[in-house]
């Protein structure tokens, strides 16, 4: 069960960061940056590199998680399918992309851009006030659109799970069935007697279903830290103990909004007016105790409710003897000892601001470790143990080791060295590699 925690944490992170870039991200609306603007060429330019920026963020990461496992399966004539991990990680990194893209002018780039000046639909009109309605429209309408997709992702990964016929058609449907086959008897652990294609499909329905929802996670994880941040209830910016409720710098950005003249410019923050109504229910259910104590006390609650968290999933895994159970509700509840953890880790200013330096460096090697594992630790396609001395196991578990970990620090600085030169910088770069790529691929097939 902590192994599945451990590749759901994975996914998790994963999601997590990659919404966070492509949040991060400004993509010029075709419709805004050509056709009405008078200087289309410019803004053309500019909607093509901003679409690049994300085409290339694709190829990088896809080739950081598939160069490895492709040398593979030449290699050693395996499956890409073998190798589930890789399969799973670029289907959700592409979804990610897909969410993130659609509709992609609406993202935190917009969040803080509002009119500097207020139009006037009457003469009598006084545009001196301030209107809060203009604020909480900029503020909320990329957050709404954020959350509608979310809630339209799960039913769709949920209609996907329930409705076999569907998860067929997207992923034995079309060409794309190519990657979801095990037609290499050797490597595949599963009965010569049923077909090899029934197989497959349900050895990728077991792994696909069993994380569906943790990617998911990650990234309503990070959409909800980035909305705490910019309503200033939550503040993780310095080396203190985590803050949330953060009502005096609320305050202040809330009377400067009042105080703003038909002149100057719009920069308070949107949703002010929302947020310090929050602030002052806040007061009135908590007027007995002080803002301090509260503020002071945080850090330490979130840190019992993460160890509490985790502890209950420990009872939780040790109680349970039902296992299809026990992965039915890892899917939907993944995120419990995930949360849990980031709690402890990251509540107290002292432990978020201190890492491992020699653990850090595994992650940097985590997708290299995670393959070469099927070829060095193991043997004979994950069927045996690899044995180099013989009626020795420490001995063997030593030597294997470290020659597994160099083995995965090299392929690893490899992959680095030659994505420099694979992987195109520029979109011209892109067209010519790939004409070459087709002509080499026609070559190699017309060679008997």
């Amino acid at each position: 069960m902590w192994a599945r925690v451990c590749v759901s944490s994975y996914l998790f992170l994963s999601g997590f960061g990659h919404f966070v870039y492509f949040w991060r991200q400004s993509i010029e609306n075709p419709r805004n940056s050509v056709f009405r603007s008078s200087n289309s060429n410019r803004n053309g330019f500019s909607f093509v590199q901003s679409w690049w920026s994300i085409l290339k963020r694709y190829l990088d990461v896809m080739f950081r998680m598939n160069f490895f496992v492709a040398a593979l399966c030449f290699v050693m004539d395996v499956d890409y399918l073998f190798y589930y991990f890789m399969p799973l990680i670029s289907f959700w990194f592409t979804v990610i992309v897909i969410l993130m893209t659609v509709g992609s002018c609406k993202s935190a780039s917009t969040v803080s851009i509002v009119p500097t000046e207020l139009p006037m639909t009457a003469p009598d009109e006084m545009p001196s006030q301030p209107s809060p309605t203009i604020g909480k429209m900029q503020f909320f309408n990329p957050y709404i659109m954020m959350m509608f997709k979310f809630a339209l992702l799960i039913v769709l990964i949920e209609i996907v799970y329930r409705v076999h016929p569907l998860f067929h058609s997207i992923f034995y449907g079309w060409f794309i069935r190519k990657f979801f086959k095990l037609d290499k008897p050797e490597p595949n652990v599963f009965k010569a007697a049923e077909s090899t294609d029934v197989l497959a499909e349900r050895f990728w329905f077991y792994r696909w279903s069993l994380d569906r929802y943790a990617t998911v996670w990650g990234m309503l994880f990070a959409f909800c830290c980035d909305w705490l941040r910019h309503v200033n209830l939550m503040d993780d910016s310095t080396c203190s103990d985590l803050v949330l409720f953060n009502r005096e710098s609320s305050l202040i950005q809330a009377e400067k909004c009042h105080q703003l003249s038909a002149k100057s410019v719009l920069k308070s923050l949107s949703g002010v007016s929302c947020l310090s109504t929050v602030c002052r229910n806040f007061s009135k259910i908590f007027g007995k105790i002080s803002e301090p104590y509260i503020i002071r006390m945080f850090p330490t609650c979130a840190t019992i409710f993460g160890l509490g968290g985790l502890i209950l999933t420990i009872v939780f895994t040790m109680i349970l003897r039902n296992r299809e159970l026990g992965m039915e509700l890892h899917a939907y509840f993944c995120f419990f000892p995930i949360i849990s953890y980031i709690l402890v880790r990251n509540s107290f200013g002292f432990l978020r601001t201190r890492h491992s330096i020699f653990f850090a460096w595994f992650g940097d090697i985590s997708l290299e470790l995670f393959i070469g594992q099927y070829h060095i630790w193991l043997a004979n396609n994950t069927h045996g143990v690899l044995a180099l001395i013989p009626n020795c196991r420490m001995l063997n578990l030593i030597l294997t080791t470290l020659i597994f970990v160099c083995v995965c620090h090299e392929i690893h600085q490899l992959t680095s060295r030659l994505h420099t030169y694979i992987v195109p910088k520029t979109f011209q770069a892109l067209m010519c590699r790939s004409f070459a790529l087709c002509f080499l691929l026609l070559f190699l097939t017309f060679i008997p």
